[in-house]
């Protein structure tokens, strides 16, 4: 059984590439993603989307500075889904987790910021750049 701070974080449960319907973690440079779970809507300061950039263990990178901030406006930005449009840049091949941070009410109803982490995402086929 979960305890109850563990009920109140966000929670993603599938990936979508909007361009190709395909849910397999693949994504298109350049292309719409939605992102669908419970908990997830993005608000408050200090809260985003992110791309990390990973180690060879596949494991977040430290340092912040080398991932990327989704820019893009949200056209979905509900509890249970978020959509939004990944940058042209982003290199096929490349390997990335979502970062996604949010206020959210904990178990006492106070906000506090939150983060929920991807699985691994490919960035693969699209207009992606292929160096």
């Amino acid at each position: 059984m979960k305890n109850s701070q563990e009920l109140f974080l966000p929670l993603q449960t599938l990936s979508t590439d909007v361009k190709t319907g395909n849910t397999d973690l693949t994504l298109t440079a350049g292309g719409s993603v939605l992102i669908q779970g419970a908990r997830i809507k993005i608000g408050g300061e200090d809260s985003g989307v992110w791309l990390a950039t990973l180690t060879d263990a596949g494991k977040l990178t430290e340092d912040e500075s080398q991932w990327i901030k989704i820019d893009s406006a949200f056209v979905y930005n509900t509890p249970g889904k978020l959509m939004f449009t990944l940058p042209d840049s982003l290199v096929n091949g490349t390997k990335y987790k979502f970062v996604l941070r949010s206020h959210c009410l904990n178990w006492h109803s106070t906000k506090r910021l939150v983060e929920t982490v991807s699985e691994t995402v490919t960035i693969g086929g699209g207009s992606g750049s292929s160096d």
